[in-house]
Protein backbone atom coordinates (compact mmCIF):
# COMPACT_ATOMS: atom_id res chain seq x y z
CA UNK A 1 0.00 0.00 0.00
CA UNK A 2 1.59 3.60 -1.09
CA UNK A 3 1.64 5.96 1.83
CA UNK A 4 2.78 9.13 2.73
CA UNK A 5 5.47 7.33 4.56
CA UNK A 6 6.22 4.91 1.49
CA UNK A 7 5.35 1.78 0.78
CA UNK A 8 3.68 -0.73 3.83
CA UNK A 9 2.06 -3.91 4.31
CA UNK A 10 -1.43 -3.65 4.98
CA UNK A 11 -4.75 -4.16 3.19
CA UNK A 12 -6.89 -1.60 1.35
CA UNK A 13 -10.43 -0.99 3.01
CA UNK A 14 -12.97 -1.09 0.56
CA UNK A 15 -16.55 0.64 0.66
CA UNK A 16 -19.66 1.36 -0.89
CA UNK A 17 -21.99 3.91 -0.30
CA UNK A 18 -25.48 5.42 -1.40
CA UNK A 19 -25.66 8.67 -1.90
CA UNK A 20 -28.24 10.09 -0.10
CA UNK A 21 -27.03 9.08 3.29
CA UNK A 22 -24.08 7.57 2.61
CA UNK A 23 -24.99 4.29 3.92
CA UNK A 24 -22.27 1.63 3.47
CA UNK A 25 -23.93 -1.22 1.47
CA UNK A 26 -20.97 -3.56 0.91
CA UNK A 27 -17.42 -3.10 2.84
CA UNK A 28 -14.72 -5.66 2.87
CA UNK A 29 -10.60 -5.06 3.22
CA UNK A 30 -9.22 -6.11 0.23
CA UNK A 31 -5.41 -7.78 -0.32
CA UNK A 32 -4.84 -5.17 -3.66
CA UNK A 33 -3.73 -2.13 -3.71
CA UNK A 34 -4.74 -0.94 -6.45
CA UNK A 35 -8.81 0.87 -6.29
CA UNK A 36 -10.13 -0.52 -9.91
CA UNK A 37 -9.07 -3.96 -9.64
CA UNK A 38 -11.25 -4.30 -6.76
CA UNK A 39 -14.45 -3.10 -8.36
CA UNK A 40 -15.74 -6.39 -10.09
CA UNK A 41 -15.82 -8.32 -6.39
CA UNK A 42 -17.28 -5.35 -4.75
CA UNK A 43 -20.32 -5.31 -7.09
CA UNK A 44 -20.77 -8.69 -6.58
CA UNK A 45 -20.83 -8.61 -3.31
CA UNK A 46 -23.32 -5.63 -3.17
CA UNK A 47 -25.74 -7.90 -5.20
CA UNK A 48 -25.62 -10.40 -2.50
CA UNK A 49 -26.18 -7.76 0.12
CA UNK A 50 -29.36 -6.36 -1.36
CA UNK A 51 -30.56 -9.80 -2.21
CA UNK A 52 -30.08 -10.56 1.65
CA UNK A 53 -32.32 -8.19 3.02
CA UNK A 54 -35.06 -8.76 0.35
CA UNK A 55 -34.45 -5.78 -2.22
CA UNK A 56 -35.38 -6.85 -5.75
CA UNK A 57 -32.55 -6.51 -8.49
CA UNK A 58 -33.53 -8.36 -11.51
CA UNK A 59 -33.45 -5.32 -13.13
CA UNK A 60 -29.92 -3.73 -12.46
CA UNK A 61 -28.84 -7.59 -13.33
CA UNK A 62 -30.29 -7.12 -16.79
CA UNK A 63 -29.26 -3.44 -17.38
CA UNK A 64 -25.95 -2.33 -17.35
CA UNK A 65 -24.48 -0.38 -14.78
CA UNK A 66 -23.57 3.20 -15.12
CA UNK A 67 -20.35 3.35 -13.90
CA UNK A 68 -17.51 5.79 -14.49
CA UNK A 69 -14.39 4.61 -13.47
CA UNK A 70 -11.58 7.58 -14.50
CA UNK A 71 -7.97 6.23 -16.19
CA UNK A 72 -4.47 7.02 -14.33
CA UNK A 73 -4.21 10.45 -16.78
CA UNK A 74 -7.74 11.65 -16.21
CA UNK A 75 -6.79 14.66 -13.87
CA UNK A 76 -4.39 15.36 -16.11
CA UNK A 77 -6.55 16.10 -18.93
CA UNK A 78 -8.98 18.22 -16.55
CA UNK A 79 -8.06 21.78 -16.41
CA UNK A 80 -9.52 21.53 -13.00
CA UNK A 81 -6.67 19.76 -11.45
CA UNK A 82 -4.09 21.75 -13.47
CA UNK A 83 -2.06 23.08 -10.26
CA UNK A 84 -2.67 19.45 -8.88
CA UNK A 85 1.24 18.80 -8.38
CA UNK A 86 1.83 21.06 -5.64
CA UNK A 87 0.19 18.65 -3.40
CA UNK A 88 1.99 15.65 -4.06
CA UNK A 89 2.89 14.25 -0.49
CA UNK A 90 6.03 12.34 -1.88
CA UNK A 91 4.84 9.09 -2.69
CA UNK A 92 4.75 9.36 -6.21
CA UNK A 93 8.05 10.83 -6.93
CA UNK A 94 9.15 10.79 -10.21
CA UNK A 95 12.15 8.05 -11.16
CA UNK A 96 15.57 8.33 -10.52
CA UNK A 97 17.84 9.49 -13.66
CA UNK A 98 19.60 6.44 -15.15
CA UNK A 99 22.19 6.58 -17.08
CA UNK A 100 20.33 5.96 -20.45
CA UNK A 101 17.65 7.97 -21.71
CA UNK A 102 14.68 5.65 -21.92
CA UNK A 103 12.37 6.05 -24.56
CA UNK A 104 9.66 8.40 -24.21
CA UNK A 105 6.37 7.27 -24.28
CA UNK A 106 3.68 9.96 -25.52
CA UNK A 107 -0.33 9.65 -26.32
CA UNK A 108 -1.11 7.03 -29.26
CA UNK A 109 -3.55 7.70 -32.17
CA UNK A 110 -6.27 5.93 -30.22
CA UNK A 111 -6.27 8.79 -26.99
CA UNK A 112 -7.66 11.33 -29.56
CA UNK A 113 -11.58 11.21 -29.72
CA UNK A 114 -13.83 11.50 -33.15
CA UNK A 115 -16.64 14.27 -32.55
CA UNK A 116 -18.94 13.31 -35.12
CA UNK A 117 -21.20 16.38 -34.73
CA UNK A 118 -18.16 18.37 -35.68
CA UNK A 119 -16.70 15.93 -37.55
CA UNK A 120 -13.12 16.79 -35.78
CA UNK A 121 -10.90 14.77 -33.48
CA UNK A 122 -9.91 16.17 -29.72
CA UNK A 123 -6.77 15.80 -28.31
CA UNK A 124 -6.41 14.26 -25.17
CA UNK A 125 -6.44 17.61 -23.36
CA UNK A 126 -9.77 18.50 -24.96
CA UNK A 127 -8.73 20.30 -27.80
CA UNK A 128 -10.04 20.13 -31.39
CA UNK A 129 -7.46 19.63 -34.19
CA UNK A 130 -7.25 21.03 -37.48
CA UNK A 131 -8.15 18.96 -40.63
CA UNK A 132 -5.09 19.47 -42.89
CA UNK A 133 -5.78 17.01 -45.64
CA UNK A 134 -8.44 14.49 -46.69
CA UNK A 135 -6.30 12.12 -48.30
CA UNK A 136 -2.31 12.77 -46.97
CA UNK A 137 0.05 9.96 -48.65
CA UNK A 138 2.49 8.72 -46.35
CA UNK A 139 4.59 5.79 -47.72
CA UNK A 140 1.55 3.31 -50.11
CA UNK A 141 -1.07 4.72 -47.37
CA UNK A 142 -3.34 7.54 -47.59
CA UNK A 143 -4.16 9.05 -44.54
CA UNK A 144 -6.43 11.89 -43.53
CA UNK A 145 -3.83 14.50 -41.62
CA UNK A 146 -4.74 16.65 -38.52
CA UNK A 147 -2.46 19.59 -36.58
CA UNK A 148 -3.14 20.78 -33.61
CA UNK A 149 -2.73 24.55 -33.05
CA UNK A 150 0.60 25.64 -32.36
CA UNK A 151 -1.15 28.22 -29.68
CA UNK A 152 -3.23 25.10 -27.64
CA UNK A 153 0.19 22.85 -27.53
CA UNK A 154 2.25 25.34 -25.77
CA UNK A 155 0.74 25.87 -22.68
CA UNK A 156 -0.73 22.49 -22.80
CA UNK A 157 -0.09 20.53 -19.46
CA UNK A 158 0.09 17.17 -20.97
CA UNK A 159 2.58 18.83 -23.54
CA UNK A 160 5.23 16.47 -22.02
CA UNK A 161 3.23 13.43 -22.55
CA UNK A 162 1.87 14.18 -26.26
CA UNK A 163 5.03 15.63 -28.50
CA UNK A 164 7.85 13.64 -28.55
CA UNK A 165 10.40 16.07 -29.84
CA UNK A 166 11.15 18.52 -27.00
CA UNK A 167 11.35 21.29 -29.68
CA UNK A 168 7.90 20.07 -31.54
CA UNK A 169 5.58 23.10 -31.58
CA UNK A 170 2.30 21.20 -32.26
CA UNK A 171 0.46 17.24 -32.16
CA UNK A 172 0.39 15.62 -35.30
CA UNK A 173 -2.36 12.99 -35.83
CA UNK A 174 -2.60 10.91 -39.11
CA UNK A 175 -5.99 8.89 -40.06
CA UNK A 176 -6.15 5.91 -41.85
CA UNK A 177 -9.11 6.59 -44.24
CA UNK A 178 -10.38 2.98 -43.85
CA UNK A 179 -10.70 3.39 -40.63
CA UNK A 180 -12.69 6.66 -40.44
CA UNK A 181 -15.88 5.64 -40.57
CA UNK A 182 -15.54 3.07 -38.09
CA UNK A 183 -13.33 4.12 -35.73
CA UNK A 184 -16.41 4.89 -32.94
CA UNK A 185 -17.49 0.96 -33.48
CA UNK A 186 -14.18 0.06 -32.93
CA UNK A 187 -13.38 1.62 -29.71
CA UNK A 188 -12.15 -0.22 -26.68
CA UNK A 189 -13.99 -0.22 -23.78
CA UNK A 190 -11.12 2.05 -22.11
CA UNK A 191 -11.28 4.34 -24.53
CA UNK A 192 -15.25 5.15 -24.52
CA UNK A 193 -14.60 5.01 -20.26
CA UNK A 194 -11.91 8.15 -21.49
CA UNK A 195 -14.97 9.77 -23.56
CA UNK A 196 -17.45 9.41 -21.24
CA UNK A 197 -15.38 10.71 -18.46
CA UNK A 198 -14.32 13.62 -20.18
CA UNK A 199 -17.45 14.89 -21.17
CA UNK A 200 -19.19 17.43 -19.30
CA UNK A 201 -21.50 15.24 -17.30
CA UNK A 202 -18.98 12.82 -16.80
CA UNK A 203 -17.10 15.54 -15.07
CA UNK A 204 -20.00 16.49 -13.36
CA UNK A 205 -21.19 12.89 -12.30
CA UNK A 206 -17.79 11.89 -11.23
CA UNK A 207 -17.26 15.41 -9.10
CA UNK A 208 -20.12 13.98 -7.03
CA UNK A 209 -17.75 11.20 -5.26
CA UNK A 210 -15.96 13.94 -3.49
CA UNK A 211 -18.95 14.20 -0.93
CA UNK A 212 -20.43 10.86 -1.34
CA UNK A 213 -17.33 8.28 -0.12
CA UNK A 214 -14.80 10.79 1.56
CA UNK A 215 -17.16 11.77 4.51
CA UNK A 216 -17.48 7.66 5.27
CA UNK A 217 -13.62 7.42 5.33
CA UNK A 218 -13.10 10.77 7.26
CA UNK A 219 -15.96 9.62 9.80
CA UNK A 220 -14.29 6.23 10.35
CA UNK A 221 -10.46 7.30 10.15
CA UNK A 222 -10.66 10.38 12.60
CA UNK A 223 -13.76 9.93 14.36
CA UNK A 224 -13.48 6.58 15.15
CA UNK A 225 -10.08 6.42 15.17
CA UNK A 226 -9.45 3.50 12.77
CA UNK A 227 -6.18 4.92 11.16
CA UNK A 228 -5.05 1.28 10.96
CA UNK A 229 -5.85 -2.23 11.65
CA UNK A 230 -4.98 -4.26 14.61
CA UNK A 231 -5.20 -7.71 13.87
CA UNK A 232 -3.15 -9.98 10.85
CA UNK A 233 -4.66 -11.98 8.25
CA UNK A 234 -7.38 -11.16 5.97
CA UNK A 235 -10.20 -12.68 8.16
CA UNK A 236 -9.31 -10.75 11.26
CA UNK A 237 -8.47 -7.33 9.29
CA UNK A 238 -11.92 -7.88 6.82
CA UNK A 239 -14.03 -8.53 10.14
CA UNK A 240 -12.19 -5.10 12.41
CA UNK A 241 -13.33 -3.13 8.97
CA UNK A 242 -16.92 -4.50 9.00
CA UNK A 243 -17.53 -4.01 12.33
CA UNK A 244 -16.56 -0.31 11.54
CA UNK A 245 -18.53 -0.15 9.13
CA UNK A 246 -21.88 -1.29 10.68
CA UNK A 247 -20.93 1.29 13.39
CA UNK A 248 -21.08 3.99 10.94
CA UNK A 249 -24.10 2.62 9.34
CA UNK A 250 -25.98 2.76 12.75
CA UNK A 251 -24.82 6.23 13.78
CA UNK A 252 -26.58 7.23 10.39
CA UNK A 253 -30.15 5.22 10.96
CA UNK A 254 -30.02 6.59 14.45
CA UNK A 255 -29.81 10.31 12.68
CA UNK A 256 -31.29 10.06 9.88
CA UNK A 257 -33.97 7.26 10.56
Amino acid sequence: MPTAHGVIQGYNAQALVDAKHQIIVCAEAMGNGQDADNLSPMIDKAKENMKAIGRNIEKCEKESIDAYIPDPLHRKRDERFKGQDRFKDGVNKPPKKRWYKPKKETFSGEEFTYDSEVGRYKCPAGKYLKQMSLRHKSGSKYYQYYQARQSDCRECPLKSHCLSQADSKSRSLLIPIADRNDKEKHLSISQRMRQKIDSDEGKQIYSERLGIIEPVFGNIRFIKKLDRFSFRSKTKVNIQWMLYCMVHNIEKIMNYG
